[in-house]
C-alpha cells in the first residue's frame, strides 16, 4: 500500500506547480481550496497542500504555456513601415505618370477625331467647255 501511496502523490501537484500551471497566484489557489472550489490534502510529512490535476483542471482551464514572443521588435517593424512608405511613394508616381499618359493620349485621340470628322470634301471639278479649255479661262 506504501507503493500506491507514493504513487498517487508523484501524480499530485504541490501549491505552487498547480498554480504555475493555472496562472493564478498561490494565495489565490489556497483561498480557492479553503472555500471548496478545489480539492486538495494537507502532505503529512512536508506539510504542503498536495493537489490532483484532475481536480485542478476541472476548475480551472489550463493554462498555456507561455511562447515566445513572436512579435517583431520595433526597429524591425520601423523599417517594415519605411519599406511599405517607399512602396506606396512609388505606387503614387507610377499613377501619377499613368494617368499624364492616359491624359495625353485622350486628347491626342480628340485631335485625331476632329480633324477626321471635318475633313472637308474635296471640291467637285467644275467641267469646264470645250471653249473655256482653248481659250484657258478658269
Amino acid at each position: 500500500m506504501q507503493t500506491s501511496a507514493r504513487r498517487d502523490s508523484d501524480m499530485m501537484l504541490t501549491l505552487s506547480q498547480a498554480a504555475e500551471a493555472v496562472g493564478i497566484s498561490r494565495s489565490g489557489l489556497l483561498k480557492a481550496i479553503k472555500r471548496g472550489h478545489v480539492s486538495a490534502v494537507r502532505d503529512d510529512v512536508r506539510g504542503q497542500w498536495m493537489i490532483d490535476p484532475a481536480e485542478l483542471f476541472r476548475a480551472y482551464p489550463r493554462q498555456s504555456a507561455p511562447e515566445a514572443d513572436p512579435s517583431p521588435t520595433e526597429a524591425v517593424l520601423a523599417e517594415r513601415v519605411q519599406a511599405l512608405e517607399r512602396l506606396v511613394a512609388s505606387l503614387e508616381d507610377d499613377r501619377r505618370d499613368l494617368r499624364r499618359r492616359l491624359d495625353d493620349e485622350s486628347a491626342e485621340r480628340r485631335r485625331l477625331t476632329v480633324l477626321l470628322t471635318h475633313q472637308s470634301e474635296p471640291p467637285e471639278e467644275q467641267r469646264t467647255s470645250l471653249l473655256d479649255r482653248l481659250f484657258r479661262r478658269g
